[in-house]
Order: structure tokens, then sequence, then C-alpha cells
């Protein structure tokens, strides 16, 4: 039996297109422009038949988590434990409360940015 191991992985851009601005925030803020480009990352894992992924979003949470996993599932015939989700937050990715966060900084020098 082979029992080989095969990995593959892959980013895209997922940062909303500039028709869609501004974007609703909390307490009418609003999201104007992208700084930095937001991405998934996925690495996907076979061995003996077995298909795994995990997939890394770069925002505070991972949108629609469940949907998503459900969805790869299906397509992949594979068990939803296979399906691993997470986040990799930047601080200049959306967030629920990013209003609280300077983002003049972003892209500029990640040093500098502060709370406010």
């Amino acid at each position: 039996m082979d029992s080989s191991l095969w990995a593959g992985a892959a980013k895209t851009d997922l940062s909303p297109s500039s028709d869609l601005f501004p974007l609703p925030q909390r307490e009418m803020k609003f999201y104007d422009h992208v700084y930095e480009p937001i991405y998934v990352r996925v690495a996907a894992f076979r061995q003996d038949e077995q298909l795994f992924f995990l997939l890394s979003f770069e925002l505070f949470g991972s949108p629609f988590a469940d949907e998503l996993r459900k969805l790869l599932a299906q397509k992949y015939q594979i068990p939803e434990s296979h399906i691993w989700i997470c986040d990799t937050y930047n601080h200049c990715a959306p967030r629920e409360d990013l209003y609280r966060f300077d983002t003049s900084t972003c892209g500029s020098g990640a040093g500098n940015r502060t709370n406010q």
C-alpha cells in the first residue's frame, strides 16, 4: 500500500473591490478603502485517499466558517472534521470593532500602529 503524503498550497486575495466602498462598520463608522490586501490561504494534504484542508483568513474571525466547512465537505466528499479554519488577524483587516485602531499607517509602517 502506498502511503505517500501529498500537499499543496494556494492563496487568493479577498479584498473588497473599490465599488463596494464605503463599507459599514459599527456605530456609523465606515471602511473607505483597502490599506493592504486581505488574503485567504489554504494548505491541502492527502494521504491514503484521506483529504484534509487548512484555511487561514487574514480577518478577525473566519467569515461563514460553518457554512464554508459544510460546502467544502460536500464538494470533496470528506468529513467536516477534515477541514480546519482559522484566522490570522493583522490589525489592518476588517473586524467588528476596527474603529478602535488607527489604521492610517497600515502598509507604511506596522510598528507605528496605535490603539485609540
